[in-house]
C-alpha cells in the first residue's frame, strides 16, 4: 500500500518571540524557500498635532500600537514523515529514526533505530528534508543550497545517474547550488532550482512532468516551469508546484489529485482549478492534495477517510474544497495516505483516518473534520503526516504520535509504541 507524508512548516517561532517583545518582524512576503523577504509591519503615524498660538505646536494623540505580523508559511520542510521512518532538522543538522531498509536513515547502515541518529555528513547547513512518503525508502535534503539524496535508487531517484542505492547522502548531479525546495515521491524526486522545476526517477505515469513516460536517472526540466517556481511537492505518482503564486499539478491523477476537474493522467503540468493566485504552500498525498491559499486550507482528491476535511468521506472531489473551519491562520499543512494535519494559529489539527492514533486526539476513530491534537494548542511550527504516525516541532522540540509499527518510528526508544497523544522524541 502506498502512502505519503510530506511536511511543511512555518516560521512562527521567530514571530512568537518578537510578539512577546512588542517588536516588528520581517517574514517572507512570498513563500520563497531560500530567503526571508521584508513584510515588516509599519506603525501607524501618531495623530497630527493641533496648531497652537505658540511657535512650537504641542503634539497630541496616542501612537497606534504596532500590529503583530501574521505568521507566513515557509516551504522549508523542517520535519518529514516517511513510510516507517521520520526525519527532522535540528539547529541545521539532519536527524532520522525508524525503519532503515536500503539505508533510508542515511547513517551508513541498514539497522533500524528507535532513537534519532545523525545523517552522515549533514551536521550543518541543512534547510529542508524530505522522505519518500510511500512505501519506498529514500530521502533527500537541501544542504548549503545543494541537493543530496540517499537510500533506495532502483529508478534513479537519487539523481546521481545510477541505480545504485546509497547508505549515506550523495550529490544530485548538477544540483550543487540554487536549490530552494525538494520533495521525494515513490521512486521519483522533484526540486526547485533557481526558480525552475526539475524532476528525475520513475516516469511511468507522467510524474516527471516532461511529457514523457521514460524513466531518467538525472534531473530533467518540467515542461513550462522554467521560472517563477517557489515550491514542489511529490508523492506516489503525482507532483505539484507553486508557480507565480498559482498551483499546477501533473502525474497519475486517478482520484482527481491534480485538481483540474478530471481524473485523467497528465504528463504535463495542468492548472489547479481556482488556484491561480494566493497559494502559499502545497502538499501532495497518495491520492489527495492540500494547499494553503491566502491563509486558509483547501484539499482535493480521493477522500477515502475524510482526509479532505470538508465533513464527508468516500466522496472524492476533482477540484479544491474548503477545509471546514480553517479559513485563516494556517501556516503548515501535510497530507499523506488517508489523513491530513495542519498548523493553525500555532496549534495542531488533524483529520481523516485515525485507526493508528495518527490524529493525536486520544482516539482511534476517523474524523472528516479537523480535530485538535491533544496538548498542542500553541508553539507548533512544523508538522508532518506519515502512514502510521504524525510528528511535529513544538517549541523547538519534536513530538510524535501514532504507532511505531515495530520500526521505532516514534523515536522514543521503543520499537513498537502505540500512542494516541503526542510523546517526546528522545533527545530532540
Amino acid at each position: 500500500m502506498k502512502k505519503q507524508a510530506i511536511q511543511t512548516l512555518s516560521i512562527t517561532t521567530a514571530i512568537l518571540f518578537l510578539s512577546a517583545c512588542s517588536a516588528t518582524v520581517s517574514v517572507p512576503a512570498s513563500p520563497s524557500p531560500s530567503a526571508l523577504a521584508d513584510s515588516t509591519a509599519t506603525p501607524s503615524p501618531t495623530a497630527s498635532p493641533e496648531p497652537s498660538s505658540t511657535a512650537t505646536p504641542e503634539p497630541s494623540g496616542t501612537p497606534t500600537p504596532t500590529p503583530t505580523p501574521e505568521p507566513t508559511p515557509s516551504v522549508n520542510q523542517l520535519i518529514s514523515a516517511g513510510y516507517v521512518n521520520n526525519c527532522a532538522i535540528i539547529a541545521g543538522a539532519a536527524k532520522c529514526w525508524g525503519g532503515n531498509n536500503h539505508g533510508a536513515l542515511g547513517n551508513g547502515t541498514t539497522d533500524q533505530s528507535d532513537v534519532p541518529v545523525d545523517v552522515s555528513g549533514l551536521d550543518s547547513g541543512v534547510t529542508s528534508i524530505s522522505l519518500d512518503p510511500s512505501d519506498g525508502y529514500d530521502a533527500c535534503a537541501i544542504v548549503n543550497g545543494g541537493a543530496k539524496c540517499w537510500g533506495y535508487n532502483g529508478s534513479g531517484n537519487l539523481g546521481d545517474g545510477t541505480t545504485t542505492e546509497s547508505l549515506i547522502p550523495i550529490d544530485v548531479s548538477g544540483l550543487d547550488s540554487g536549490v530552494t525546495s525538494i520533495s521525494t515521491g515513490y521512486n521519483h524526486t522533484c526540486a526547485v532550482v533557481n526558480g525552475s522545476a526539475l524532476c528525475w526517477g520513475l516516469a511511468n505515469q507522467g510524474q516527471l512532468g516532461n511529457g514523457s513516460s521514460d524513466t531518467t536517472h538525472l534531473p530533467v526540466q518540467v515542461s513550462g516551469l522554467d521560472s517563477g517556481v517557489t515550491q514542489v511537492s511529490s508523492s506516489y505518482a503525482d507532483s505539484c508546484a507553486i508557480v507565480n503564486g498559482g498551483a499546477k499539478c501533473w502525474g497519475h491523477n486517478q482520484y482527481g489529485q491534480s485538481g483540474n476537474g478530471t481524473n485523467t493522467e497528465n504528463d504535463l503540468p495542468v492548472d489547479v482549478s481556482g488556484l491561480d493566485s494566493g497559494v502559499d504552500l502545497i502538499s501532495v498525498g497518495y491520492a489527495d492534495t492540500c494547499a494553503i491559499v491566502n491563509g486558509g486550507a483547501k484539499c482535493w482528491g480521493r477522500n477515502y477517510a475524510g482526509e479532505l476535511g470538508n465533513g464527508s468521506s468516500y466522496d472524492p472531489s476533482l477540484v479544491p474544497v474548503d477545509v471546514v473551519g480553517l479559513d485563516s491562520g494556517v501556516t503548515a499543512i501535510s497530507t499523506t495516505y488517508y489523513d491530513t494535519c495542519a498548523v493553525v494559529n500555532g496549534g495542531a489539527k488533524c483529520w481523516g483516518k485515525g485507526s493508528n492514533g495518527q490524529l493525536g486526539n486520544n482516539d482511534t476513530y476517523d474524523s472528516s473534520l479537523p480535530v485538535d491534537v491533544s496538548g498542542l494548542d500553541s508553539g507548533v511550527t512544523a508538522i508532518a503526516s506519515g502512514y502510521f504516525d504524525t510528528c511535529a516541532i513544538v517549541n523547538g522540540h519534536v513530538k510524535c504520535w501514532g504507532t511505531a509499527d515495530n520500526n521505532g518510528a516514534l523515536g522514543n526508544g521503543n520499537d513498537n509504541t502505540f500512542t494516541t497523544v503526542p510523546i517526546d522524541v528522545s533527545g530532540l
